[in-house]
């Protein structure tokens, strides 16, 4: 249905580079997760395995805890809110083309981060680390495979017009759209006419 999903590829570790990724990480059509330190290297607790899509930092990371405080702790649980923000933010300023690409949108946000994450262990993609760390600027890259939308056609459409008349004080506040062609449908939008008595 279009939805991005985004998961942990888990905390069983990693021995001899054996696939210990966990479900729903490990799907193919799920974006997988793996948990780095800060100093680029794969948590010893983070899984591995051939589903990993990208690494983002999961050790000490500072989150809230259930009394109200916040607390230091680690997991590849706090790797994917890092990625899943990263993928809203692309989302946001993609809506239009990803929308338009319906059950398709995934596949493109996947291959997206894939390919603009930093290389990190082994050259290419690995167990450990999947394609990398992915580059917060991704959010400000066109999505390759996705057609940029069509430039608007003719003047907004305008509906639920009303009129409405008030007593105003003796000056002048005009507002207006900077680029009116980028109102949308749903934009309320409203003309001022003022004439001082």
């Amino acid at each position: 249905k279009g939805c991005i999903v985004i998961a942990a590829n888990g905390n069983s570790g990693c021995v001899d580079g054996q696939n210990s990724n966990n479900y729903p990480g490990a799907y193919e059509q799920v974006i997988s997760v793996a948990s780095i330190s800060k100093t680029l290297l794969a948590s010893s607790f983070s899984s591995c395995g051939p589903g990993i899509d990208v690494t983002c930092f999961g050790e000490v990371v500072y989150v809230a805890d259930n009394k109200g405080g916040y607390i230091r702790a680690s997991g590849s649980s706090f790797s994917s809110p890092e990625v899943a923000a990263m993928v809203s933010l692309i989302v946001t300023e993609r809506s239009a083309e990803l929308r338009a690409a319906g059950a398709g949108a995934q596949a493109l946000v996947q291959a997206h981060l894939r390919a603009n994450a930093s290389d990190l262990g082994p050259q290419g993609p690995d167990n450990r680390y999947g394609y990398g760390l992915p580059d917060a600027m991704i959010v400000a890259k066109p999505i390759s495979g996705v057609a940029p939308p069509p430039p608007p056609s003719g003047p907004p459409e305008f509906r639920n017009v009303r009129t409405l008349t008030m007593d105003l004080p003796p000056y002048v506040m005009i507002w207006r759209a900077a680029d009116q062609s980028t109102l949308r449908r749903d934009t309320i939008f409203m003309t001022v006419e003022y004439t001082s008595k």
